[in-house]
């Protein structure tokens, strides 16, 4: 008769138990030195190895010859424990024996010595099932049991266990195992059974699998039915409706470069194959995750869920992204993530949801165009008269070196007019007249970033806010750039805003965008006719420069 994969593979000593090192050593410890405990409480997620480090423990309690702690699995007793015939190692499910009279009738067994071997070892599978009152019959017996008596708790939720429980067992938490070791066991379990298995096919059963080698088991049976004697990472696709690491790689690829039609032509093939939304979604945010990991942890290979045949193409898309746009793609399909499951077309969120994160890169091109254009300004930051005598002095053939105007205001700005100078009134600052200040001088200004910090738009957006006042529930902000401006301006934009100094501030808030180019003229009267003068005057105010020189 056929045997399950898993169960094939059970298995039936410490060192054959994969990732839980940290448990077993403590354990084969405990029995060489003869210092066990009276109750053991296993708990971690499903397909860890819970169970099977339980009978493990019962075989070396009761094995003949045990070596260093291990059992023989060569005596009577080993086997027997490993048909299930033993007589002193029961197995109890709490899911279906969870009532107070099962634990009564439990408890009545107790007094009786081992039959076979040296202990009774009880192994109470998903013991969170047990009720109230079963738990509050246990508890005297799990405090004091008697000396041949040995109890073994597995369960999946700790949490639903009473504390009186807890503090009656000596506790191990199992934890997940790594995509790098249930890949390595697939390969081996695959090559066991005369199948070839191709790298990437094991990493997407892996991947898969999250953490529970059993669930890695199983869906490897359920591939090699289908494949025969090799399997690929097609066939991996094929069978379990996934998506491909070259696939997600596309899908990456088009998302960054804001390619809409390469992106729905992908997602629309992925719908063709019978590839769910839910299982899409929760595939890219793995690709986001690992991303993010090379983005913060560069070269750290080893925290990669992706097989290393992909680490190439995820090292080059990490560098062309930034860490704003992959929060933003991590909040969006985050968010998404719990919604799927109240739609009926998830396909169709899951599209929209790829759009709005592909779009963001038209906002971030304008953004770097903007920064582009302040850094030219910047290294342009020579006073215009300045330049004018240049280029009369280079014509003359006289070599001049140029004079970059010093931050900080100055007593007097040259006007030029069709070749003459005069005496221009200082520009006041913005914060003087019209209620502006600055905002490195606002105290609750860094508070208003940190609330954004989780919608990396709005926060890329208030960064482009110079100067600031609150006055009576009205947020006046005031921008050096148009682009921002307007930005802000857009009613959802505004309106989380919005929302985010009312959080702030815990009232009402309205805002309001000024230009501050615009802000001062209002506050400062100008004179007709006068370009020339006004593009010195806004440029020495954009840059806090001053003229050294002046020439008619």
């Amino acid at each position: 008769m056929y045997v399950a994969l898993y169960r094939q593979w059970r298995p039936q000593c410490f060192a054959a138990v994969v990732g839980q090192e940290h448990i077993t050593k403590t354990l084969r410890r405990s029995l060489m030195t003869g210092r066990l405990a009276h109750a053991y409480l296993f708990s971690g997620p499903r397909g860890t190895g819970k169970t099977s480090t339980a009978k493990i423990f019962a075989k070396a309690l009761n094995c003949v010859a045990p070596a260093e702690g291990e059992p023989c699995n060569r005596c009577a007793n080993c086997e027997a424990i490993n048909a299930g015939s033993f007589l002193d190692v029961l197995e109890i499910d709490a899911a279906s024996h969870r009532r107070i009279d099962d634990v009564r009738e439990l408890q009545e067994r107790l007094p009786f010595g081992p039959v076979q071997g040296r202990y009774k070892v009880y192994i109470i599978d998903e013991v969170h099932m047990l009720t109230p009152e079963a738990f509050n019959a246990l508890l005297k017996t799990l405090e004091e049991p008697p000396a041949h008596v040995i109890f073994v708790l597995a369960t999946t939720e700790p949490q639903r266990l009473p504390q009186t429980v807890l503090s009656r067992c000596l506790r191990f938490d199992f934890r997940p195992l790594t995509p790098q070791e249930i890949s390595r066991y697939l390969q081996e379990v695959a090559r066991a059974a005369g199948t070839e298995i191709e790298e990437r096919a094991a990493w997407a059963l892996a991947r898969l699998a999250r953490g529970a080698l059993r669930d890695g088991l199983s869906l490897l049976e359920e591939c090699t039915a289908y494949a025969g004697p090799r399997l690929t990472e097609e066939d991996v696709r094929l069978v379990l409706g996934l998506l491909g690491e070259d696939e997600l790689l596309a899908l990456g690829e088009a998302l960054w470069q804001g390619e809409a039609a390469r992106l729905m032509r992908l997602l629309a093939h992925a719908w063709e194959q019978g590839k769910q939304p839910g299982e899409v979604l929760r595939e890219l945010l793995a690709y986001l995750r690992d991303l993010l990991t090379l983005k913060t942890c560069p070269g750290q290979f080893e925290l990669l869920r992706f097989s290393p045949a992909s680490h190439a193409e995820l090292t080059r898309q990490a560098a062309q992204v930034t860490p704003a746009r992959l929060w933003q793609a991590v909040t969006v399909l985050g968010e998404l993530e719990g919604q799927l499951r109240l739609t009926s077309q998830p396909e169709v969120l899951v599209e929209l949801a790829l759009l709005e994160i592909g779009s963001a890169k038209e906002v971030s091109d304008h953004l770097a165009q903007l920064e582009e254009r302040l850094a030219r300004l910047e290294k342009a930051a020579v006073s215009p008269v300045n330049e004018v005598a240049r280029h009369k002095e280079e014509e003359s053939g006289l070599a001049v070196r140029p004079q970059l105007a010093p931050a900080g205001p100055c007593p007097e700005v040259p006007e030029v007019v069709a070749g003459k100078t005069a005496p221009v009134p200082q520009a006041q600052a913005v914060g003087k007249t019209s209620g502006l200040e600055p905002v490195e001088k606002l105290p609750w200004w860094p508070r208003l970033m940190e609330l954004a910090r989780r919608k990396p738009k709005i926060r890329a957006l208030l960064g482009g806010v110079k100067a600031a006042t609150l006055d009576g529930g009205h947020l006046r902000l005031g921008f050096a750039a148009r682009f921002y401006k307007e930005e802000v301006e857009q009613r959802a934009t505004r309106a989380a805003v919005e929302e985010l100094a009312g959080r702030l501030f815990k009232e009402a808030i309205s805002v309001e965008c000024l230009l501050l180019s615009e802000e001062q003229e209002a506050v400062q009267p100008q004179e007709t006719g006068e370009g020339e003068r006004m593009v010195l005057e806004q440029a020495l105010r954009l840059f806090g420069g001053s003229v050294l020189e002046k020439e008619d």
